[in-house]
């Protein structure tokens, strides 16, 4: 997989969550119940669910940074 590949599925993906954050504009975030992948018993309000997947993303955006200040990536 290229780095154009990784870049741009991942700017899909943001295109994607910014699409479902709108259209949560509509629903309680409270009573609205969602299951987590790993664990479908569990589930989170979706409010939980939009603010765990942010933090997330940003985790990644996090990783990238530290792997471009790497040694070892290509300049």
């Amino acid at each position: 997989m290229s780095l154009e590949n990784v870049v741009d599925e991942y700017l899909e993906h943001v295109k994607d969550f910014n699409a479902v954050l709108q259209e949560g504009a509509q629903i309680n975030l409270r009573k609205t119940k969602c299951p987590l992948s790993l664990r479908p018993v569990v589930k989170l309000n979706l409010g939980d669910a939009f603010i765990f997947t942010a933090f997330h993303n940003e985790r990644h955006l996090e990783q990238i940074k530290r792997v471009i200040r790497s040694s070892r990536f290509p300049k």
